[in-house]
């Protein structure tokens, strides 16, 4: 797909016939990644609107689409907040932090939990625009430290699956943890089962992401994990970080299906 780079598709007619942007230089960039000016130095209108027509027409074959705002989508992220990964939590919190920030305030949505052996919601809702009150509310909130050792990671995953499912968005969820598991009881084992299943029954679970696994616990995470298949990552915080957002080229929801939360 091809797109304007610095004027979205539906404007070039405008910015063509208003003289105010008649200093305006407009691009178009194409699938190979090289762009072309088609405005620059052009300021009499009528040659502008002829340049535009052109353009058009020449890029229509080529799949050329109005820019559109990305369709919004649910972000779960849950941290580790027990004893054995604490070690690692003020990291693991900033590269939270750099994938909440690669989302679009007021678009998506997200869920933020706080797991050790509990697992509870410290957030939710639409992104804030003010990003910095993100970061505040989650470094005050995952630095506590939890009133009981260990970590059960079955409540967390049972939520996630939960918060999935009851939305009509596509989601991601990621998990901050060194992997470890405390809980060795019959249920908890069961409840971790079906909610892994749970979340790779739902199509619109396109990734599961858990974060810091160290190489002791990669195995047994990945077995236990292994119906979500290729939607299933074990990253570093680097690789996290670096890695290409998930539904950057997704077209927009229609109404009802934006309805979710």
């Amino acid at each position: 797909m091809c797109t304007f780079k610095q004027i979205p598709v539906e404007r070039v007619f405008s910015v063509a016939a208003n003289p105010a942007h008649q200093n305006l230089d407009c691009s178009v960039k194409f699938p190979t990644g090289r762009s072309s000016w088609i405005f620059r130095g052009i300021a009499h209108r009528s040659q502008r609107l002829m340049l535009a027509a052109g353009w058009c027409l020449l890029l229509g074959p080529l799949g050329c689409s109005p820019s559109r705002p990305r369709r919004p989508q649910l972000m779960i992220m849950g941290f580790d907040g027990s004893g054995s990964n604490r070690p690692e939590l003020a990291a693991q919190a900033e590269a939270g932090v750099g994938v909440l920030r690669r989302l679009s305030p007021g678009n998506d949505r997200m869920y933020l939990y706080r797991v050790a052996w509990t697992t509870d919601e410290i957030a939710s809702g639409r992104l804030p625009a003010r990003r910095g009150e993100l970061r505040r509310l989650l470094i005050q909130e995952i630095s506590q430290r939890a009133p009981r050792g260990g970590t059960r990671p079955a409540f967390f995953w049972k939520a996630a699956a939960g918060c999935a499912e009851q939305s009509k968005l596509p989601s991601e969820v990621i998990f901050f943890t060194d992997g470890e598991n405390d809980d060795a009881s019959t249920g908890g084992r069961e409840m971790f089962r079906l909610a892994t299943q749970r979340l790779a029954a739902n199509p619109r679970v396109r990734r599961v992401s858990v974060v810091g696994v160290k190489p002791e616990h990669r195995v047994a995470v990945r077995r236990t994990m292994a119906p979500l298949g290729e939607r299933l990552e074990l990253p570093s915080n680097q690789e996290l970080a670096t890695r290409s957002p998930l539904f950057e080229d997704q077209p927009v929801l229609t109404t009802s299906e934006a309805g979710g939360r």
